[in-house]
């Protein structure tokens, strides 16, 4: 879906994320080393939250986030 706004929060309280591209990707840069959460939101969706995703040294993570209509 293009338009996701996926977001990492730090414990430093730092947000880091962006939206998706015209292909649903979208790359995260310069995020430190550690176990992070991973939230996806978009209107009319239920928010896709994935805990304890780990980010090593010289690795890409690459995460297929499904989203559930929310039905309201």
């Amino acid at each position: 879906m293009i338009g996701v706004n996926v977001s990492i929060s730090l414990p430093s309280g730092q947000l880091l994320g962006g939206a998706t591209d015209i292909d649903g990707r979208h790359r995260i840069e310069n995020v430190p080393y550690g176990r992070h959460t991973i939230q996806a939101a978009y209107l009319g969706y239920q928010n896709a939250i994935m805990d304890n995703i780990i980010v090593g040294s010289g690795k890409k993570v690459i995460l297929n986030i499904e989203m559930t209509e929310n039905v309201q």
